[in-house]
């Protein structure tokens, strides 16, 4: 297939090419004087699944065809002819267990670092440490090379605190993922140079921005039959340009750096790529426009010459290019929404890219407006699906007091009781729910007692099923409230018993919905993990099991099989470089967000990764940049961000200032061309604004102004509504007349309301207590007093000792006031009621009085 080189053979596809379709017209053009059995000798391996159905669709489009052997270029360590035995690789959750124990070790000999509940966050930032470490080559034993003596010292102790990394990464440790993929490609650049393959072997759309990747790369550009096909090469670079991309420490954030760095490994320059295939880019003026645009900061002096050139092609540069601001995310999705709308409708390709994911979301629920489900690369958080939801609040509830709250918000879920239902008796579950919520726990009890329900539910004797219900949710939730510390597996298994008990029902159905479809198959999946690594998690507390279950479920995706709509997807970065489409939308466009800012090595700084042989952390952002340029190339392109993110101002993405101001640079047509962009953004956004604005105007409705009949009419009010009376009639009306109540929130909370009602108690109760002559020990029998009425009337043991405080800063002053009191008047009555009635309105004004003294004047 491939002509004999002494050269590495690195071939491209331009920016702007449609990166599946041109590979395959060039793959197919280079087999076309073969039978049809050398395309099945081929193997390509690429980096994402999706690649690999787009590869397969782009084959199959030109009818029947054998196919090549398609490999995903990170599961080298599983290739049939890997040379090499390799043990099985520890699991990712095995493996961060027994980091999180020997962080937790760390953390209890030093509690000034962080508190026990931060280890398994913190073990997940020592897995991504060492993941790199494993996959750059770099040895455990460089960390000890580190030299921190001229910086703070926050990084001794973090040195000391990569320590761990050594405590697991010893000689006899289980191989992990990133360790076999290394290990594979090394034994393959081996084989290679002894026997290379005889048949071709392709590697496309990589980088080469992961070492291990990379080493597997070059072995095979060196291979006879072997060569890589680089993704998005800017051809519109000069070899100066390129040359310092590596070369210059600031050029790392370069959308073409990583490919130039791969290249320069090699020792191959610009002009020594070949194109895959002589198909142009869509739009060469365009390219030439982002390309100057997003050089490194040094080179940007280069404006001032190229940008004039420019201006004649400036009009075919930005045809077809809108730049949408809108002023919130929320008008920013419904703008978005209605362009892949008329996408849909003009049976257009169109692909929105971003990193957002909240955006995405906001993006799929307006489509659903319309019916329209777009094929999301990236899947669900499965947290955020129904099972997630259900399980994450079954382990909320571990080891707790059940709250009101608690209890209905998961009797009502749609996954509990979700097995066949009998006609006659569907929905009883969530009816009984309901009649008990309403009767009992709203505005009453804090913590759910369950003898109460099942007297609740005794109450009705020609209902059986009330009884069965009241058993069924005390079986369900009692085991919940016993656990407080154990083993992983003793924490599964009462949250798999209480899961499946609920979901099961009162009638015990097996074949509930709870493990069903996409989305409880993959929660399933997460239990089984997590039971498999069992050995490694050690005796967790129920804050332990909490956070580990709400961070091995928030780690999940899940992609779940409906029918999406084929024109409409939503890809996330990494996508852009594989293919295009008729409309292309870049969104999500503030700074910090794409590019995303540089994540924060927590253990290792610049100069420290740099010592040690790590990367720069600005190299994602170079990788952003590179998917960013390859996107815009398509034929329609549509830029977006928000102006505002909640009440805060947004930064544009620095890529979006920086092509504004090139062309604004440009003088009078660069000004002109930047307003045209912008126009046509606009356009989307005045749409979105008048989707939900009403057609007409609505008049303001007239103040009601009720008059019911005389016979039901209020002749009765408290002093204390007068005032409502007088300022908001209505309300009284509503009240009086209509008996409309707001209903009361589930359960009770320590509010002011509950706080000012057991003081009250507290001082009543006491009066009560002494009602002429106050004790000796006075102060201390009030406390007394208030400790017992606490106790009584406030069910939360942590508001009743700050409430007995505060009363007990105010003791004496009250006990000297209430003295005094006492000295000049008698204690008559206490919370007494009172009434007066007026003939001539036929009305009664009522009272009460919380306590009435008589002084000596009457």
């Amino acid at each position: 297939m491939f002509k004999q080189s002494d050269q590495p053979r690195i071939f491209a596809v331009p920016v702007g090419c449609d990166f599946s379709e041109t590979f395959v017209k060039g793959l197919r053009a280079r087999l076309s004087e073969q039978p049809p059995e050398a395309m099945a000798r081929v193997e390509i391996f690429v980096n994402t699944r999706r690649m690999m159905r787009q590869l397969k669709d782009s084959l199959t489009s030109y009818g029947a065809v054998l196919l090549p052997k398609i490999r995903l270029i990170t599961d080298i360590a599983n290739h049939p002819d890997l040379p090499i035995t390799l043990p099985e690789p520890v699991s990712k959750l095995q493996r961060q267990l027994t980091l999180a124990q020997l962080v937790g070790q760390f953390l209890a000999a030093d509690v000034s670092i962080a508190p026990q509940s931060a280890k398994y966050e913190l073990a997940s930032s020592l897995t991504d440490v060492l993941d790199e470490m494993q996959g750059e080559g770099v040895s455990i034993s460089q960390l000890k090379k580190i030299k921190v003596d001229d910086q703070s010292g926050h990084w001794q102790r973090s040195l000391d605190f990569l320590n761990i990394l050594a405590q697991y990464w010893t000689v006899d440790h289980p191989t992990d993922l990133q360790d076999r993929q290394r290990a594979a490609a090394l034994a393959f650049k081996a084989k290679w140079i002894v026997e290379p393959p005889t048949h071709p072997v392709i590697v496309i759309g990589s980088t080469g921005s992961r070492g291990q990747t990379a080493l597997f790369m070059r072995a095979i550009a060196m291979a006879p039959q072997g060569a890589v096909v680089l993704p998005g090469l800017d051809r519109t670079l000069s070899p100066e340009n390129w040359s310092a991309l590596t070369t210059s420490d600031v050029a790392v954030d370069s959308p073409q750096s990583a490919l130039a760095g791969f290249c320069a490994s090699l020792g191959v320059a610009l002009d020594d790529i070949i194109d895959w295939t002589s198909h142009a880019p869509a739009n060469v003026a365009r390219n030439t426009l982002i390309s100057l645009a997003l050089l490194p900061a040094p080179f940007t002096d280069q404006w001032l010459d190229h940008g004039p050139r420019m201006a004649d092609d400036l009009d075919a540069a930005i045809a077809g290019v809108s730049l949408i601001e809108a002023d919130t995310p929320h008008e920013e999705a419904l703008a978005l929404a209605l362009r892949l709308r008329k996408a849909a409708e003009q049976n257009q390709s169109a692909v929105l890219i971003t990193p957002d994911r909240t955006l995405t979301r906001r993006v799929t629920a307006t489509l659903e407006r319309w019916g329209i489900l777009p094929d999301d690369s990236a899947g669900r958080p499965l947290h955020l699906t129904p099972p997630g939801i259900f399980l994450r609040m079954i382990s909320t509830c571990m080891g707790e007091c059940l709250t009101p709250l608690s209890l209905i918000a998961l009797l009502k879920h749609p996954l509990t009781d979700s097995g066949p239902k009998d006609v006659k008796k569907d929905g009883s579950t969530r009816r009984f729910a309901r009649e008990y919520e309403k009767s009992k726990l709203r505005g009453g009890v804090s913590f759910v007692d369950f003898q109460a329900i099942k007297d609740w539910a005794d109450q009705d004797k020609k209902n059986p099923a009330r009884r069965v219900w009241a058993d069924w949710v005390e079986q369900c939730f009692k085991p919940l409230e016993k656990i407080t510390k154990g083993d992983l597996n003793t924490f599964l298994g009462v949250h798999l018993t209480v899961a499946e008990a609920l979901a099961a029902g009162p009638s015990k159905a097996r074949n509930h919905k709870l493990w069903e479809q996409e989305t409880g198959i993959k929660a399933r999946v997460i239990f089984d993990n997590l039971k498999q690594a069992e050995g490694a998690a050690g005796i967790l507390s129920i804050q332990d099991y909490q956070v580990l279950f709400r961070t091995v479920m928030g780690d999940e995706t899940v992609r779940e099989a409906r029918a999406t709509h084929p024109k409409i997807a939503i890809w996330g970065t990494l996508e852009a470089r594989m293919a295009s489409a008729d409309v292309v939308i870049l969104c999500g466009l503030n700074d910090a967000n794409w590019p995303g800012v540089e994540n924060p090595d927590p253990w290792l700084n610049r100069a420290m990764r740099t010592q040690v042989g790590l990367p720069p952390p600005e190299r994602i952002i170079g990788l952003s940049a590179h998917d960013f340029q390859q996107g815009c190339g398509a034929a329609e392109l549509i830029l977006s961000r928000s102006i505002l993110d909640g009440n805060a101002p947004t930064i544009a993405s620095r890529w979006v200032v920086r092509i504004l101001n090139l062309i604004n640079g440009m003088g009078a047509p660069g000004e002109a061309a930047a307003e045209k962009i912008k126009t046509r953004g606009q356009h989307w956004i005045d749409l979105a604004r008048l989707m939900d604005r009403p057609q007409k105007r609505v008049k303001a409705a007239v103040r009601p102004a009720p008059v019911p009949p005389a016979d039901v009419r209020i002749n009765r009010l408290s002093v204390t509504q007068v005032e409502r009376l007088i300022r908001d009639p209505y309300a009284v009306y509503a009240a009086k007349i209509l008996q409309l109540k707001k209903l009361d929130p589930l359960g009770r909370e320590p509010d002011a309301m509950i706080r000012g009602i057991a003081l009250h108690s507290v001082m009543e109760q006491f009066v009560k207590k002494w009602p002429d002559n106050l004790p000796d020990d006075a102060s201390d029998a009030f406390l007394s007093v208030a400790e017992k009425v606490l106790a009584e009337e406030v069910p939360w043991p942590a508001m009743q000792r700050i409430w007995l405080m505060r009363l007990a800063r105010i003791a004496d002053w009250f006990i000297e006031g209430e003295a005094a009191r006492r000295k000049r008047s008698l204690i008559l009555r206490q919370e007494i009621d009172g009434h007066r009635n007026i003939p001539e309105l036929g009305f009664t004004l009522t009272a009460k009085a919380d306590r009435i003294d008589q002084d000596a004047n009457g």
